[in-house]
């Protein structure tokens, strides 16, 4: 019985050690930081598009846009309400608003796409009877949106960015 026991564990740990895990944001050669801080995020239209630049600028260049950007990402923003409940004057009380983000990597020497992406988010918000309560309440969801499609989008391109052979420019 134990021996039966010891071969499947001594097997699992065999399997575990064929397993390749390296982190995603490790430091070292080609990294994925590394190759992030070569996307020039450029500028998206409208209120809600600045809100998701900045959280992108943010996570992929924290010290600033890269003077010699390997890459650049281009993003359309398609924003959405839908009226979730409704009252009996056919005026809602709670919006769901809908943001698609699609997205473009554009490795900039060569002029080509590199990857093409589609992030989507939905969050809600009350329409109170106070005009000033409701707009304050729609600024906020639009910025929690903003930041979950900027946080989807970085995810994606990390993960391309990390899966990417090492190229020197």
């Amino acid at each position: 019985m134990w021996c039966r026991r010891a071969a499947l564990l001594l097997g699992a740990l065999l399997l575990l050690g064929a397993c390749e895990l390296r982190p995603l944001y490790a430091t070292r050669a080609g990294a994925v930081p590394a190759a992030l801080s070569e996307v020039l995020v450029a500028a998206i239209p409208e209120r809600t598009g600045q809100l998701l630049r900045n959280r992108l600028v943010e996570q992929v260049n924290p010290y600033g846009q890269p003077e010699r950007p390997r890459y650049r990402l281009e993003v359309g923003l398609n924003e959405r309400k839908e009226g979730l409940a409704i009252r009996q004057d056919d005026s809602a009380t709670r919006i769901s608003l809908i943001l698609v983000a699609d997205f473009r990597l554009i490795e900039l020497a060569q002029g080509r796409l590199a990857m093409v992406g589609s992030a989507r988010t939905v969050v809600g918000y009350n329409i109170i009877r106070s005009d000033y309560s409701s707009i304050v309440s729609e600024r906020d969801a639009q910025r929690r949106a903003a930041h979950e499609l900027a946080d989807e989008i970085k995810a994606r391109l990390s993960l391309f960015l990390a899966r990417r052979p090492e190229q020197t420019g």
